[in-house]
């Protein structure tokens, strides 16, 4: 499921059980882990934000998913991220008007802030489920994306995965959040 949400400065693509795009461009990882009491067992699922904020005269762009796969081990929530090293395949199913400058991937440089929003993400989270989160899905604006940014999208998925993913709830959930998120 694919689903658009627009807000008066905000477009936001809420994605659930669908990859967003192939992954045909080279990639590297970052493993890590969270230890934290987990409540909930879970199927594996996809789920992702393509965020486009207009603010001030310029757009902040930005496209993370992560797939959710049950982890055996107690309390534990295990994390890999991907990154490339450099802008090269450009992703041409963006949101944006404009998506010429729109690429595959996560950059390197944004790497440690989207680790720090998925650590903060699930230390603060009131449930979240026993999983292992693969982020392999991201894509990135030369012109329209910072590390501050992927950072409070990482933050907006754990949210979202912490509250409940069943996909009705989710729905409601992500209208919520999105909505708070479209007010800051």
């Amino acid at each position: 499921m694919k689903k658009n949400y627009e807000y008066k400065n905000v477009q936001v693509k809420l994605i659930i059980d669908e990859e967003p795009m192939v992954n045909d461009y080279i990639f590297e990882r970052l493993n890590g882990f969270v230890e934290r009491k987990c409540d909930k067992i879970i199927i594996p699922q996809l789920i992702g934000l393509e965020v486009s904020l207009s603010k001030g005269g310029r757009i902040c762009y930005g496209l993370l998913a992560c797939r959710l796969i049950p982890n055996d081990k107690q309390d534990i929530v295990g994390f890999e991220i991907s990154y490339t090293a450099q802008n090269t395949i450009k992703y041409t199913d963006s949101i944006l008007f404009n998506d010429n400058y729109v690429y595959k991937g996560l950059p390197k440089e944004y790497l440690k802030h989207v680790e720090a929003g998925i650590m903060e993400g699930i230390k603060e989270a009131k449930f979240f489920p026993n999983c292992n989160l693969h982020f392999d899905y991201a894509a990135n604006c030369e012109v329209g994306s910072s590390p501050l940014f992927f950072e409070m999208i990482s933050e907006m998925l754990i949210e979202l995965i912490g509250l409940d993913l069943n996909l009705n709830i989710c729905e409601l959930n992500a209208t919520e959040l999105l909505d708070s998120f479209s007010r800051r």
